[in-house]
Parts: structure tokens; C-alpha cells; sequence
């Protein structure tokens, strides 16, 4: 299944020859001309990647992708900034608000797949890694809930067991105490006393 590239960027010329370049190398461009567009059409067709003009009037790269941070369908899409102006200030400006990575115009077809296929493996790697995570947790929750079961079963079984063992040590006790009552000699209440205690022991 391709995958699909959405390229931001006011410079016409430059977003349709990276939109050329992109479709020309199996991927599935779409292209907007303002960073309005740009941020509807990523919460429509949530793209893979996005490669984002930093420059652009009205709405720029850095609003872009504040706006998009803020979106929870669009918060973890891969973000380029695309620039004309290279500066070790905007690169750095650029990685604090949370961008993937930074290119530098003109670019060459080389640089744009490189960068391209580097932030998808990530994106690959960092999905596995969570649906690893995801199995793991519901193999914790699975061991859980058997290790539950055990207790009931066993909780079931011994209060099973007490059960069927109380009505022959209440006829006994009741026996007890009848006799106990009924006795007249001391020897004997002490006999019955001392069934009485040991069976409770028991």
C-alpha cells in the first residue's frame, strides 16, 4: 500500500516538483498551498508524513505544526520543516517544537527520499514496538485473571470442604452438650468439657 505524503508548501513551483518527485518514487502526494489547507487536510486524510514550508504568510511552519500537535489524529504524524533560510537557530527551534527532521532547499531527490524512509522506518519500528507492548500487557492481564480463578477454585473448594465437615461437628458438639447438662458426676462434665474444647481445636 502506498504511502501517502502530504506536502505544504506556498511556492507553487516547489511543492510540484516535490509532489512529482514523490508520486514518481511510488509514494502518494498530496499537496497544499497554505497552511490552512495543509492542517484540513491532514485531519482528513491523515497522511504518513508531512513535509512543511516553514516560511509561508499567514499561517507558518511552526503554527502548522503546533496546530497539529494539538490534534490527537494528527499529534504523532512524522513532521519535516522545509526551508530556505539553513540556520543552526531554526534547526534547533525546529527540533524543540517537536520536529522529526529539517531540510534545506533546493532539495535533491536523494536528501528528500533519504529523510523519507529514515522517519517512516521510525514510524514502522515505534508501532511495533507498541503493539508489542500491547500483547505484553494483555498477556500480564490473561496470567492475572487465571491466577484469580485459581483462588476461587481453590476458596470454592475449601469452603466446600468446611462445609460438609460442619453439620457432623455441630451434631457432636449438640451431643456434648446434652450429656454435659445431663451429668451428674464431675468426672464426666469434665469428659464432655474436654470433647467440647477439642473439637472446636479442631
Amino acid at each position: 500500500m502506498k504511502k501517502t505524503i502530504l506536502v505544504i508548501e506556498d511556492e507553487r513551483s516547489t511543492r510540484t516538483n516535490l509532489l512529482k518527485c514523490l508520486e514518481a518514487d511510488g509514494f502518494n502526494p498530496i499537496g497544499a498551498e497554505n497552511g490552512f489547507i495543509g492542517i484540513e487536510l491532514a485531519k482528513k486524510h491523515r497522511p504518513d508524513l508531512i513535509i512543511c514550508d516553514i516560511l509561508m504568510p499567514e499561517l507558518d511552519g511552526y503554527d502548522v505544526l503546533t496546530k497539529l500537535q494539538q490534534e490527537e489524529i494528527t499529534a504523532a504524524i512524522p513532521f519535516i520543516f522545509l526551508t530556505a533560510k539553513a540556520d543552526i537557530a531554526g534547526l534547533r527551534k525546529s527540533m524543540e517544537m517537536g520536529a522529526d527532521d529539517y531540510l534545506s532547499k533546493p532539495v535533491t531527490r536523494v536528501e528528500l527520499l533519504s529523510v523519507i524512509t529514515s522517519q517512516l522506518q521510525k514510524q514502522k519500528a515505534a508501532r511495533f514496538k507498541c503493539s508489542t507492548e500491547s500483547i505484553q500487557d494483555l498477556e500480564e492481564s490473561i496470567l492475572k485473571i487465571r491466577k484469580l480463578q485459581e483462588f476461587i477454585e481453590t476458596k470454592d473448594e475449601l469452603l466446600n470442604s468446611l462445609c460438609e465437615g460442619l453439620p457432623p461437628l455441630i451434631t457432636n458438639i449438640n451431643t456434648a452438650i446434652r450429656e454435659l447438662k445431663e451429668a451428674t458426676i464431675q468426672t464426666k462434665r469434665d469428659h464432655y468439657l474436654e470433647f467440647i474444647q477439642k473439637e472446636f481445636a479442631s
